[in-house]
């Protein structure tokens, strides 16, 4: 009987797509590495179809993830919720990518472990990662009350990567608009590099990974063909994945940046 509450409730909701939050859908999980919090999903549906999801006899509100194996070894994930809520989990892999498998190649035989039970924390034991291997987690909020998924290696002789693979580095160009900052990614600072082909307004923002807006880094008029050099210091942004976007009057060019250490310096 657990959880059919929950499936019915979900029927009597409307949830427009543009309402997906980060982390809902596979092919756009967050990289995990040794010990993070993450805003947990609420009123986001049911996770995508075609996936073999194993003891999760529903998918509420789903988070995705994916590990990436840097020493090779065992690895003991522990999965909680910040207040205490039902928290239920799957874990497939080994994959050679932290996205080509979504969600097709998430088979039966790919499933390592899988946890639906009402206990306040639940956990994941990954036996014999390699050095280069990707792992997909995903986690469901039976709750939909708000909460923060807090994922930590708790044991095992394996380590996890924690730089991501989906970050670019080369920078981002649409219609001769040219957006790159560097290094990517950064520890206390990053600089931004931008140009237009033509006398335009110009904005560049920063969001974090669930859209809200963090800080304008440029607000004017851009000359043709000028490198705008721009100094982003960490204070604003918290460690992990965030979003800037350079919008003109005919172009809108995004990008991703890591920041990759607890620890700020900024003058």
């Amino acid at each position: 009987m657990k959880k059919t509450l929950f499936f019915l409730s979900l029927v009597l909701i409307f949830i427009p797509a543009f309402c997906k939050a980060q982390g809902s859908l596979c092919d756009s999980a967050s990289l995990f590495c040794q010990s993070n919090s993450f805003p947990g999903n609420v009123s986001g549906g049911s996770a995508e179809p075609g996936a073999y999801y194993g003891c999760l006899v529903l998918q509420p509100n789903p988070s995705w993830f994916y590990m990436k194996i840097l020493n090779s070894g065992s690895l003991l994930i522990s999965i909680r919720s910040v207040p205490v809520l039902d928290i239920d989990f799957a874990c497939w892999g080994p994959f050679t990518s932290p996205t080509t498998p979504c969600v097709a190649e998430l088979t039966s035989s790919k499933m390592i472990a899988c946890g639906y039970s009402p206990q306040q924390t639940e956990t994941c034991f990954i036996p014999n990662g390699i050095t280069g291997e990707y792992y997909i987690l995903l986690t469901t909020n039976y709750s939909n009350q708000a909460c923060n998924i807090n994922l930590s290696q708790t044991g095992g002789s394996g380590t996890l990567d924690c730089i991501p693979t989906s970050i670019e580095t080369t920078g981002h160009r649409n219609n001769s608009v040219s957006l790159r900052n560097f290094p990517n990614p950064f520890n206390n600072k990053t600089t931004f590099v931008f140009s237009v082909p033509q006398n335009t307004n110009a904005k560049l923002d920063i969001y974090n990974i669930n859209g809200r807006h963090v800080k304008t880094l440029f607000d004017g008029v851009a000359i043709k063909d000028k490198d705008y050099t721009i100094n982003y210091d960490c204070k604003d942004t918290p460690p992990g994945i965030s979003i800037y976007k350079l919008t003109t009057n005919e172009n809108m060019v995004t990008g991703k940046m890591m920041h990759i250490t607890n620890f700020c310096v900024s003058n």
